[in-house]
């Protein structure tokens, strides 16, 4: 008999692998029409090229300001136009992950030890007592200010109205409700919220206070706090962040929504450190991603039009290479965490910068209950014939495995023509694969073409007594 099989339907590994072990590295899933050859289709994540190199790097934090991008690599602070034009601005200090903000005139820059502002073609550091009394890792803006909060403190501060040097001594205020520091800030929606270790507060701007123009809304109190100050991030008109109990949120009006999984958040409490963990987000033809990385580790994106996870990584490293993210020159661009690379991201380029893209998918377990089976073939529907005319990708190859011991062990690995370019009927097919009583596949590809999965379908015979 003829099966379907589904492919890639999220990056899902349960504690024990046997109950589920799908990867989805470097692809995600996307929703077709209810007229497609089949509802769901597993779409290429996007490629990189360079736009430019600024500096040795890495990148640690960019903004666009009048349609000018402004980029910190390593201990220095760049402009970039449109025509990737680079110019040298100044020195900052302190070579760490920096947090810009504007206001229209004015780049603000942090970075946990000092904070400069970049106005009309000058760099000058914040000098003013008020705000150098602390450790600064993070600006926002809202209502004319921008807004921080003191490192290993519970204080709220923020600059005078568009002047993000000048800081009046009477504008500070100290979370209530938590007694625990301040952890990280976000600004949406007209509101701030502070995230302490346990729980966050809501504030909004009073134009009627005179000692502090923020007021801390009554009964708005979240129950949830934050795990890492570089983790909340807006996207989607909403925001994301990880929360101390290490649970993966989204904010819905004052309610955190849980949007990670028990296998992600079985990952996550394994990881060795989890403080440093940073945030991006970014669009990409209607899919809305909030994408967080464990430094030296992994990767992960959530797709929030379709509530599905799925891994990014550069090479093997088990991370993408992106430190930072912008919308520039009418595209996302990022910005390297290990050199002073920026690069333009397109889902028509099948390579990071040239290097190699691994993309890897697996299926659900298949199995009949405890009934033993035996599989002719299987075929997988791929975008064929869309291989390149000459180098890799000439002969384009897919790489298939199987596992029929729960995701423990793999098979030995087998080859598969895609279609030279023009061969766009050609079928991806495997054949004379044995015995098994539960199974899964996995794929990878790594050739530089468009890589669609549309379907598959084994042809399975069911024997009809138990072994």
């Amino acid at each position: 008999m003829r099966i379907n099989i589904p492919w890639g339907l999220h990056a899902y590994q349960d504690r024990s692998l046997p109950v589920n072990a799908q990867k989805l590295i470097n692809f995600f899933i996307e929703a077709q029409p209810q007229d497609s050859k089949n509802p769901i289709v597993v779409n290429n994540t996007p490629g990189s090229t360079l736009f430019v190199t600024v500096g040795s790097g890495p990148i640690w934090g960019m903004k666009v300001l009048n349609d000018v991008l402004y980029a910190v690599s390593g201990a220095e602070l760049y402009s970039i136009t449109q025509a990737g034009v680079t110019t040298l601005i100044g020195a900052i200090n302190g070579n760490a992950r920096c947090s810009m903000e504007h206001n229209g005139t004015q780049l603000i820059i942090v970075n946990g030890a000092y904070g400069y502002i970049y106005e009309a073609g000058t760099l000058t550091q914040i000098s003013d007592a008020s705000f150098t009394q602390f450790t600064v890792t993070r600006a926002v803006f809202l209502e004319t200010r921008f807004l921080f909060f003191g490192g290993g403190t519970r204080t709220f501060f923020c600059s005078n109205s568009f002047d993000g040097l000048n800081y009046d001594a009477l504008f500070f205020a100290l979370s209530v409700t938590d007694p625990e520091d301040i952890i990280s800030i976000i600004a949406d929606h007209g509101e701030v919220w502070l995230f302490g270790k346990k729980g966050t507060e809501i504030w909004v701007y009073n134009r009627q206070e005179a000692d502090f123009p923020y007021t801390k809304i009554d009964g708005s109190f979240v129950e949830k706090g934050c795990a890492a100050v570089h983790t909340p991030q807006k996207i989607d008109n909403s925001f994301f962040w990880l929360g101390s109990d290490l649970v993966i949120y989204r904010a819905d009006g004052y309610k955190p929504t849980r949007i990670s999984t028990h296998a992600i958040e079985h990952k996550i409490k394994g990881y060795a450190r989890v403080d440093n963990a940073y945030a991006n987000t970014f669009s990409e033809q209607g899919h809305y991603f909030y994408e967080i990385t464990f430094p030296g580790i992994a990767t992960w994106r959530y797709d929030a039009s379709t509530g599905l996870w799925h891994q990014g990584q550069e090479g093997n490293s088990g991370q993408y290479h992106a430190n930072c993210y912008e919308f520039f020159n009418d595209a996302n661009i990022t910005g390297d965490y290990r050199n002073g690379n920026i690069y333009t991201l397109d889902m028509s380029v099948y390579t990071d910068n040239g290097g190699v893209i691994y993309r890897t998918a697996s299926t659900p377990h298949i199995h009949s209950g405890r009934l033993r089976a035996s599989m002719d073939r299987l075929e997988i529907d791929i975008a064929s014939g869309e291989g390149l005319t000459v180098g890799q990708g000439a002969d384009p190859q897919l790489m298939m495995q199987y596992s029929d011991d729960g995701g423990r062990t793999w098979s030995a690995e087998r080859w598969a023509n895609m279609g030279r370019i023009g061969e766009y009927t050609r079928r991806v097919r495997f054949q004379q694969l044995g015995m098994f009583y539960q199974r899964m596949f996995q794929i990878t590809l790594s050739d530089p073409i468009k890589p669609v999965i549309i379907d598959s379908f084994a042809f399975v015979d069911v024997e009809d007594v138990y072994d």
